[in-house]
């Protein structure tokens, strides 16, 4: 591509010349080969969370959970699952959690294709950063358009039927839920009590969370990539790009935790859905904070 050809592949080439300046090459939408994007990436992710959803649903029930009325931390979490559950436990809600695979289709496919047309804006043009935040923003939305209402059904799943040991004047016993509830029949339920407004519960501070966890997390990795590039100068490219990955995960997910918290205990609480995002906030956050405190 030339600067002759037009104004966009005349920005097309701009970036070119940037990325090979730059010490991380980074891939455009024009670099994706579309078919193994399409195929090979959801099938990649869905192995990934087959290893990360156990971990995923115990950190689901301890959130949910009042002051350790059921599991005294993760471990003796990980333990009364497998020991009055059964391994399956581990993955309640794991079918219906997958669909939320596309998601992550529709955010790089909004993300890339913002950041590749809004090059042909005044404003947009000569700004990258502007250009990201503009992508991060627009797919975060999109992707929580698709994420929420299978959060709220998976994540009701991740709770429904547990078998705890609770104990009482030093005996053990095993309480658990009587319901048998499968993600239709969750679903139907929500629908018929609380219509559309339901399946979006937590709609609002999903927003509030995803939208700056990824514009924490695109930030962190530019600028710790190219940290790490400066110190070691040396090291591999995929060492570089993951240890810059992990750290800004690590430091989006600590600065958004606390909202994310909230954005859990509404989904999987079974509240009403809120129309507006003070009251949702309002509603979530004293219950936090008179229950199990700050840490919870």
């Amino acid at each position: 591509m030339t600067a002759t050809s037009g104004s966009l592949d005349g920005s097309w080439h701009h970036d070119d010349l940037q990325r090979k300046k730059s010490p991380v090459q980074s891939i455009e939408w024009q670099d994706l080969d579309k078919r193994k994007f399409y195929t090979i990436s959801p099938s990649v992710f869905l192995v990934v969370r087959l290893a990360l959803y156990p971990p995923m649903l115990v950190k689901t029930r301890l959130q949910v959970q009042s002051r350790k009325s059921k599991y005294n931390g993760t471990i003796d979490a990980f333990r009364q699952i497998v020991k009055y559950e059964g391994v399956r436990g581990l993955y309640k809600g794991f079918m219906m959690n997958s669909v939320g695979l596309l998601a992550g289709q529709c955010y790089v496919t909004t993300y890339e294709m913002s950041r590749h047309y809004a090059k042909s804006l005044p404003f947009f043009e000569s700004s990258t950063t502007a250009r990201n935040l503009l992508g991060g923003a627009l797919a975060s939305t999109v992707a929580q358009t698709i994420v929420v209402p299978v959060d709220v059904i998976s994540q009701l799943q991740m709770v429904d039927g547990q078998k705890t040991e609770k104990t009482t004047s030093g005996t053990a016993s095993v309480a658990q839920s009587s319901r048998k509830t499968t993600a239709r029949m969750i679903a139907r339920d929500i629908w018929n009590r609380q219509g559309m407004s339901g399946l979006y519960r937590g709609f609002s501070v999903s927003l509030l969370t995803f939208v700056p966890n990824n514009a924490i997390w695109w930030a962190s990795y530019g600028i710790l990539t190219d940290t790490f590039q400066a110190a070691c100068p040396s090291c591999p490219l995929y060492l570089l790009q993951a240890g810059a990955g992990s750290c800004s995960g690590l430091i989006s997910a600590t600065l958004t935790n606390p909202i994310d918290v909230t954005r859990t205990v509404l989904q999987a609480s079974g509240l009403a859905a809120c129309n507006c995002l003070m009251f949702n906030l309002t509603s979530t956050q004293p219950k936090l904070c008179h229950g199990p405190g700050p840490h919870g």
